[in-house]
């Protein structure tokens, strides 16, 4: 049951995500910001319009990883070193000007990433992506509520046994190592 849990709520992320750039990209927004990208296909699987620039930003490791024969006609490749610099640089000034009405919006994703940062960490990247950021802008991920006393040690508990399972398929990974469990501030729909 637990397996089939994960698929439902990776099925549903999905969609939602999938959603959120199809609708950004239907009011005009013609840039994308996928952030901790990994092995995203979204890139290449939804229709992006035609002009449309789409970013995937991950660790150096993360996108290296990627199939070969994948397609590179809608992104463009991870920019090195600090990322809002990187995006500065590759776009140009317009998309790092302040704010102005001539400075074309983008839509950010940061699918599953916030419960990995510490709260300076988080606070900063979505400070960062608000002065990136043109009127008109829009982003969209997930928030977990700060753990209630006893949920942390079942949350751990659960992760070991997904890290136990990736393991069995060659991929060592503490899940639990990599989430932060402490307090932070709350993401919060605007």
């Amino acid at each position: 049951m637990v397996g089939q849990a994960a698929i439902d709520g990776a099925t549903v992320r999905t969609k939602f995500y999938d959603e959120f750039f199809l609708d950004a990209t239907s009011a005009g927004i013609t840039q994308a910001v996928i952030l901790a990208s990994g092995l995203d296909s979204r890139a290449y699987r939804l229709p992006w319009p035609a002009g449309t620039v789409v970013y995937e930003l991950d660790q150096p490791q993360s996108s290296s990883s990627r199939p070969e024969h994948w397609p590179s006609w809608a992104r463009r490749p991870p920019p090195t070193g600090e990322w809002s610099r990187s995006i500065c640089a590759t776009t140009g000034p317009p998309h790092c000007a302040p704010p102005d009405s001539t400075r074309p919006a983008t839509a950010w994703s940061a699918e599953g990433l916030l419960g990995y940062l510490p709260p300076e960490a988080q606070d900063s990247l979505l400070d960062t992506i608000t002065e990136l950021s043109a009127p008109g802008s829009r982003v969209a991920t997930e928030s977990r509520p700060n753990p209630r006393p006893g949920d942390e040690d079942q949350t751990k508990e659960g992760l070991r046994r997904i890290s136990e399972r990736w393991r069995a398929h060659g991929f060592d990974l503490d899940h639990a190592r990599l989430r932060y469990f402490g307090k932070r501030n709350e993401a919060a729909p605007t």
